[in-house]
This record gives structure tokens, C-alpha cells and sequence, in this order.
């Protein structure tokens, strides 16, 4: 099979396999800058993040590590994960209005040159999430690693954590996110 390339930004899934190789475009290749996620980690099904709506001023609520969640996509499930990020704003909040995320809280500062470890330097899963997106600074999540110049990792329903980007697996689904940026990488399989 020829090797195929995603450009923009995208989400890869595995699909809970974890020699599977088939890859799905987020938002159909669009680029996240001013558009709009589609997420569904874990599961073999995807629903576009807020319906449609900007990041910039809207959410994409992500459970890591449970099977339940306050979702701000209008009550939708993505898969067994969320991640409430506000993207493109210098404003951040509590992940699911300070609610507990799993067994973890989540608080991401988007579109600023400032964050905040997530869950005060506790573990999510077995992952730090840190994320600055919509800046050409980040604080990488997972020891230190560079995803991008504003990438969110997360292991989502799983206690392994790997690095995006990496090859490794996301507990069944890969996630990559550059948000808030006009900027990505291209991925060829």
C-alpha cells in the first residue's frame, strides 16, 4: 500500500488494535487554528467536538481514565474520554466546572504564552497533561517531550501513557492536536 500522508491537523485511531494502521483526518483535514475537533478516543465511532463550533471560544470536554463525564459537546460521548480545553482564548477554567475528570482534574490554559500543569502536578492516568496552545511556546506533556509547537497529549481511558506524535498508543486511539495554531506537521504511514 502507497504511504499516505495527513497534513493539518488530525487524530489517528487504532481502534483498539494495536497493529491496526487505519487513520481518520479530525475535522476532514481541516486545520484546528480557527476549526473545530473531532475526537473520539477509544471507541471506532467520532462526533464533531461543540458541534461545529469554533474551539476558539467553545470547549472539547475529555474524561481521561473514565466512563464518565459532564460533556460540553451537548451531552455527546466521544468514545470513554474527554478533554474540556478552551482554545484561542487567554482565559482558562477548570476542566467540567472544577468536577473531578476520572480520577484526575484537568485545567488547560489555551491561547496564552502561560499554563498550568494539569491537576496541580498529579497524574492523569500515568501522564502529566500541560498544555499551551495557540502559542509557539509549549510545555510538553510526558517528560519533557516537544509535540509540535502547541500539542495536547492525552491518555485517554487507559494507565498507560505514551507520547502523541510517537508511534505509541494512546489507550486505543492516538490522539495528535495542535490547537489554536495555523501550523503542523505532516504524518505519513
Amino acid at each position: 500500500m502507497g504511504e499516505r500522508c495527513l497534513q493539518s491537523v488530525w487524530l489517528e485511531f487504532n481502534d483498539g488494535l494495536t497493529n491496526s494502521r487505519s487513520v481518520v483526518a479530525a475535522n476532514g483535514g481541516k486545520r484546528l487554528g480557527s476549526a473545530w475537533l473531532e475526537v473520539e478516543a477509544g471507541s471506532t465511532h467520532s462526533h464533531a467536538a461543540n458541534g461545529g463550533k469554533r474551539l476558539g471560544s467553545a470547549w472539547l470536554e475529555v474524561e481521561a481514565g473514565s466512563t464518565h463525564s459532564l460533556a460540553a459537546n451537548g451531552g455527546k460521548r466521544l468514545g470513554s474520554a474527554w478533554l474540556e480545553v478552551e482554545a484561542g482564548s487567554t482565559h482558562s477554567h477548570a476542566a467540567n466546572g472544577g468536577k473531578r475528570l476520572g480520577s484526575a482534574w484537568l485545567e488547560v490554559e489555551a491561547g496564552s504564552t502561560h499554563s498550568q500543569a494539569a491537576n496541580g502536578g498529579k497524574r492523569l492516568g500515568s501522564a502529566w497533561l500541560e498544555v499551551e496552545a495557540g502559542s509557539t511556546h509549549s510545555h510538553p506533556a510526558n517528560g519533557g517531550k516537544r509535540l509540535g509547537s502547541a500539542w495536547l497529549e492525552v491518555e485517554a481511558g487507559s494507565t498507560h501513557s505514551h507520547a502523541a506524535n510517537g508511534g505509541k498508543r494512546l489507550g486505543s486511539a492516538w490522539l495528535e492536536v495542535e490547537a489554536g495554531s495555523t501550523h503542523s506537521q505532516t504524518y505519513c504511514l
